[in-house]
């Protein structure tokens, strides 16, 4: 994957909405820190469908069905 393959995706990653999740999750957290493991798993996910297949798993949403069966399929699996 090149460059310009790279600024091909650049639309799917929607920076500011995950800079702002990411944002809003710190400041409402206690200790203001945030399960960054579980945002890039997310992240990936969200990247991998949307750009690959054209589907959501709604990834960033704590409540999503679709994403906690692909979780579920995936420790499965592994």
């Amino acid at each position: 994957m090149g460059a310009t393959d790279f600024r091909a995706c650049l639309p799917l990653l929607n920076i500011p909405k995950l800079r702002d999740r990411l944002a809003a999750e710190i400041k409402s957290s206690s200790d203001n820190t945030v399960d960054i493991l579980d945002r890039l798993t997310r992240t990936a996910l969200e990247l991998i469908s949307q750009g690959g297949i054209g589907h959501t798993f709604n990834s960033f949403d704590k409540n999503s069905k679709e994403f906690a069966e692909f979780h579920e399929a995936l420790k499965d699996v592994l």
